[in-house]
């Protein structure tokens, strides 16, 4: 039998390569700066992680993958006793970690150009301990999560005349990764106190939290509104008062990345690296301003989708040949979107002694994504910290939870019975808690992007060989009575007639066969 290969198409897809998580142990020994004011007790310590930088390398058919980062500790604790009373102080422990994870390639060839690593640090199992007026013990456990993307080869045949080879052809959509890009940014602003404010007299808690919103790809760059959510807590002068503020900033930003284009979908994620707040005087002469000084990280994966029509089957009209098959699974990329929700809930208080809530700070876990009557649903449970001032003005740190189910409207149509998944990633900003007795409102808005992705899984030709010439009487006449369930093309396939040839010789118009059927040979 003689073997014909015939061209292939080669092509790129996105794939899940693999997904892991790995655990690094910080341990330090802390020390108190000689300008703090000695402890008396820890009111809180929280742990902070953040990634700093991924590498992606390939090593004896092994993909290692290098995450490195820093965990914070940030400590708010009440000072010794003095003549002034009491009052709270913080300070800011910086340890770096560094994670090496490995997956097996197999018989796979990636090229590190094509793969994107999805990191996230999440500390766990965090105490802090007070040794010594001036000494503190800390240790955290930081689990470090990765998700694998990567663009993988697909070598398939496509729908192409060859001779006397006849094929049919199916719409197949790819997507792939076209570009990653991480740039460092900072951005400063002087932010002015309320006049019913107190004045500062030294900040003790800050946060920033990231996200972006109107992300829109464009030929040669990506342009997104940037939304920071700055919480700062300070001790007023003059008075034994913890206050908490919150501030929204905008800021607009463009990047320039020659692979983009319109056509593309684009991830946005912003990471804050460091965070610096100072006191400054304002016009009256008094300290209620605070210039806020932020760098952080912006990551922009940007992805492509094509439609490519590849053969689904085929038959000669000369030889016989044989076909091979394979199911080739590929996600399009349906679109990605921003999404707002507000949530409000009623739940039990930790103390009904509690009087106001300060410090909140908060983080969400998204565990489950799913689409339900043409809406995305989100599951997932929101962390929270607050820092509730009794009637006295004792000063205590609560920690509590509440699980949230969402609903977000697609911002596009998704078509009904495909199978679909879906990838969400978001945070909470402007979270509120107000005690009321026994109870406290909760309110927070669940901010994030979504991407929506339809599996497609067609059986498609990746081999086809030409075998022994087919036998024919020449002028020989054929009567067909069709079978049911038989069309045009299974007919035109079974005896080797070019489906149109089959029109032309009985006057057909369209694809409905009569009650029989002349072929002429």
């Amino acid at each position: 039998m003689a073997e014909e290969m015939f061209e292939y198409l080669t092509k790129k897809k996105l794939a899940d390569l693999n997904a892991a998580e790995a655990t690094s142990r910080i341990e330090a020994e802390i020390v108190l700066p000689e300008y703090k004011e000695e402890a008396e007790r820890i009111i809180r310590a929280r742990p902070k992680a953040v990634i700093r930088s991924k590498s992606v390398y390939l090593r004896d058919k092994m993909l290692i993958c290098e995450v490195e980062g820093t965990v914070g500790f940030h400590v708010l604790y009440q000072t010794a006793p003095k003549e002034e009373g009491e009052k709270a102080s913080s300070f800011l422990h910086t340890e770096a970690f560094t994670q090496t994870l490995q997956f097996p390639l197999g018989a796979e060839e990636i090229a590190e150009e094509d793969v994107v690593l999805f990191a996230e640090a999440v500390p766990r199992s965090a105490l802090v301990k007070l040794m010594g007026p001036r000494k503190l013990s800390a240790k955290c456990e930081v689990s470090v999560s990765v998700n694998v993307k990567c663009n993988q080869s697909v070598s398939l045949f496509p729908e192409m005349p060859a001779e006397d080879l006849i094929t049919r052809g199916e719409e197949v959509k790819l997507t792939r990764l076209c570009k990653t890009h991480t740039e460092e940014m900072s951005f400063s602003q002087t932010i002015s106190l309320p006049k019913a404010y107190l004045p500062i007299e030294e900040i003790c808690e800050m946060e920033a939290v990231l996200f972006t919103q109107n992300v829109r790809s464009e030929d040669g760059g990506v342009s997104f509104l940037g939304l920071c959510d700055l919480h700062c807590s300070y001790m007023a002068a003059g008075e034994n008062l913890f206050v908490s503020f919150y501030q929204p900033i905008e800021f607009e930003r463009r990047l320039g990345i020659a692979e983009l284009s319109g056509d593309s979908f684009c991830r946005v994620s912003l990471t804050p690296v460091s965070l610096k707040a100072t006191p400054e005087i304002n016009e009256d002469g008094d300290n209620k301003n605070i210039l806020f000084e932020l760098s952080f990280l912006c990551e922009v994966c940007g992805f492509e989708t094509e439609s490519v029509i590849m053969t689904t089957d085929a038959f000669s009209t000369r030889n016989h040949i044989l076909t091979e098959k394979k199911r080739e699974t590929t996600r399009e990329l349906l679109g990605v979107f921003d999404f707002t929700d507000t949530v409000k809930a009623l739940l039990p208080s930790k103390n009904a002694e509690v009087v106001r809530a300060e410090g909140i700070c908060a983080g969400v876990e998204f565990r489950n994504s799913y689409l339900e009557e043409g809406k995305i649903c989100l599951e997932g449970k929101l962390l929270f910290s607050y820092l509730g001032i009794t009637e006295s003005g004792e000063m205590r740190n609560y920690e509590d939870s509440y699980e949230f189910h969402s609903h977000i409207t697609p911002a596009f149509s998704i078509p009904e019975g495909e199978e679909c998944s879906v990838e969400v990633y978001g945070c909470a900003r402007g979270i509120d808690v107000e005690p009321e007795g026994e109870q406290f409102r909760l309110r927070f808005d669940l901010c994030g992007s979504v991407s929506v992705f339809i599996t497609h899984r067609p059986e498609l030709i990746c081999k086809l060989e030409r075998g022994e010439e087919i036998v024919r009487k020449r002028g020989e006449i054929i009567f067909i009575y069709p079978r049911e369930g038989e069309d045009l093309w299974s007919l035109a396939k079974e005896y080797h007639i070019p489906p149109e040839s089959v029109k032309a010789q009985n006057h057909l118009t369209g694809e409905t066969l009569p009650t029989y059927l002349k072929l002429i040979r």
